[in-house]
């Protein structure tokens, strides 16, 4: 059973390394642009790349940089735990969510330390305006395959199922 998982684990590993280094090139790429051109790029009337200094938690809510680093730390080795120590057989959404997960957080985590705020620069204005970088976007969508992966009915993924003893 260990070598079944092996491919899979490493795999995730691996794409969320590649991911991570994706993220914070592009990401570099914008705020360079944006910092030393116009400042705002519009793509029509609900989307524009615009920097935005984020030292908060999630939607803007106000906490202490030492708070926002330790539940970022917390949730990321939950996140981990539950994929590599719960999963029994790992679909591609959970393969792939894990990836997204992991190197989002990561990617933010690193910038909160090194900067105490991340860059947000994705600014989609629907009914209010609100802004998000490549990390987080990377993070709901790695949320979404994971909520899609352990409610789908051909779910074989927990760990929690007895074996028959048929």
């Amino acid at each position: 059973m260990k070598q079944l998982l092996k491919i899979p684990l490493t795999t995730a590993v691996i794409l969320a390394v590649v991911l991570f280094f994706f993220e914070r090139a592009l990401s570099r790429i914008i705020v360079v642009y944006l910092q030393t051109h116009t400042g705002v790029l519009e793509f029509g009337n609900f989307l524009a790349l615009k920097l935005f200094r984020n030292a908060d938690l999630v939607f803007s809510i106000p906490a202490p940089r030492g708070f926002i680093i330790g539940i970022s730390v917390i949730i990321f080795l939950i996140c981990t735990a539950i994929f590599f120590l719960e999963v029994r057989l790992p679909t591609h959404p959970l393969i792939i969510g894990y990836s997204l997960i992991a190197a989002g957080s990561v990617s933010n985590l690193l910038s909160r330390v090194m900067n105490g705020f991340v860059w947000d620069y994705v600014a989609i204005r629907v009914a209010w305006e609100g802004a998000w970088n490549l990390a987080d976007c990377y993070i709901i969508l790695g949320i979404c395959l994971w909520i899609y992966a352990f409610i789908s009915p051909n779910n074989s993924i927990r760990t929690t199922s007895k074996p028959s003893t048929d």
